[in-house]
């Protein structure tokens, strides 16, 4: 991961003969690369030098690089069945970088989902003239809050970006204390679903503590 705008990072990996590749560009200027690692390694150090800022993620496979190449005709095969249908909700692809209706994620779709840089920056653009509002990442930990609110911010947009979860803290604190923001910027919340209610049970009532009278005459 680096602060690289996507023009900047392929100008460098002209000079990696092919080792490295642009995954992911994930804001307006920050970036992920993917390949080999001892071309990741020189990368990361030349970076330093620049007073770039550059974060190694440990992960198990290079996605979007090269690496994926030998899984193509297996992963093609393995998905040639799939008979994807219109969206019911928009939907905006990492992949295109666009809206799609969903009829076209078919195996060679998912094949450029492995394979392809993921164009988040790209889609959430497309999605922010729509005005949502609220931007919810939902994943294990905010990582894309700060792409998520520096895409804004380029677009010229005010929305809340919110977790769902964030390491180190109660997933379900977390999730009602977004949910609960929601709330207070005009979402409207289905209570019943929260609370694992059918249409036909009654609403849920808490206990209030009392009101402390004093019982003194004036």
């Amino acid at each position: 991961a680096a602060a690289l705008t996507p023009e900047r990072a392929r100008a460098g990996l002209e000079d990696a003969g092919g080792c490295l590749a642009l995954a992911a560009v994930n804001a307006p200027a920050q970036v992920t690369l993917a390949g080999d690692r001892e071309s990741i390694a020189a990368l990361q150090a030349r970076l330093c030098e620049q007073g770039i800022f550059c974060r190694r993620l440990e992960v198990d496979c290079a996605f979007h690089s090269r690496h994926m190449d030998p899984l193509r005709e297996a992963l093609l095969r393995e998905l040639k069945d799939l008979r994807p249908q219109k969206s019911r909700v928009p939907f905006y692809s990492t992949v295109s970088g666009a809206e799609m209706c969903g009829a076209e994620l078919d195996a060679e779709y998912w094949w450029r989902n492995v394979r392809a840089p993921v164009r988040f920056a790209d889609a959430v653009a497309a999605l922010l003239p729509s005005q949502p509002g609220s931007l919810i990442e939902l994943g294990a930990h905010a990582v894309l809050a700060a792409a998520l609110s520096e895409i804004a911010a380029a677009q010229g947009a005010q929305v809340q970006v919110l977790p769902s979860m964030r390491r180190g803290q109660s997933d379900w604190h977390v999730l009602c204390t977004s949910l609960s923001a929601l709330y207070v910027a005009g979402h409207e919340v289905n209570w019943r679903g929260f609370y694992g209610l059918d249409e036909a049970a009654p609403p849920p009532f808490m206990e209030l503590p009392r009101y402390p009278w004093q019982r003194q005459r004036y």
